[in-house]
């Protein structure tokens, strides 16, 4: 039997249009009069890169995945997942009476792009955030939001800010911050298309294995 894991997804809501459709683009208007050219279109935008929107983990017992309902109680769990694994009598926490007989809350059925995550990844600095984004391209990068000013890519960032900001530094350790890059799993990526990528890359969950050894 696996380790249990502990996974965090980026799905649309429930009942959203998806994929979300575009709105028309208005026609640019004709100079001195002239009549719009219906064959000329503003620019389309590239879509931004999309993030994690919801979190689950993997019961150790019967494998059945149950939503965490907020970032911070996931990396609570993700911090402790080898010392302590998880089983579905731990959801009561937040979802009374669930247990193994219950059904999952969701299932890697192919829908969703699933992203393996670092487990026993230190929890996030109080005013900080650790965010996964999923690039439109493939593949996926991780950056830290600090309490304040841009986002942070690398240690050598979170070293150079804590240095200009002394007063954000106190009680923050180095150990807290980890930028590996969580890996979109290839099956999913075969499922996908290269071409729907932007429309599917906001669709994704990482996940923890303990027992792997490439994350």
């Amino acid at each position: 039997m696996e380790s249990n894991q502990v996974s965090s997804m980026a799905s649309p809501t429930e009942n959203s249009e998806w994929p979300p459709s575009r709105k028309r683009q208005k026609m640019l208007s004709g100079k001195d009069g002239d009549q719009p050219n219906n064959k000329q279109k503003k620019p389309s935008k590239r879509a931004s890169p999309k993030g994690i929107r919801h979190f689950a983990v993997q019961c150790e017992n019967c494998e059945k995945w149950r939503f965490v309902p907020s970032k911070k109680q996931y990396e609570v769990i993700r911090e402790r997942i080898e010392k302590e694994p998880f089983v579905c009598e731990n959801a009561c926490e937040w979802k009374p009476d669930v247990t193994c007989d219950d059904p999952p809350d969701v299932c890697q059925d192919g829908s969703k792009l699933w992203v393996i995550d670092e487990p026993n990844v230190e929890k996030t600095p109080q005013g900080w955030e650790r965010l996964v984004k999923l690039r439109n391209e493939g593949g996926a990068y991780v950056h830290y939001k600090p309490p304040i000013g841009r986002q942070l890519r690398s240690l050598d960032d979170v070293n150079r800010y804590l240095d200009a900001n002394p007063e954000y530094a106190k009680g923050v350790e180095e150990s807290q911050f980890s930028f590996k890059i969580p890996k979109i799993l290839e099956q999913d990526i075969r499922k996908h298309p290269r071409e729907s990528q932007s429309d599917i890359s906001d669709t994704g969950s990482t996940r923890l294995q303990p027992d792997e050894g490439t994350l």
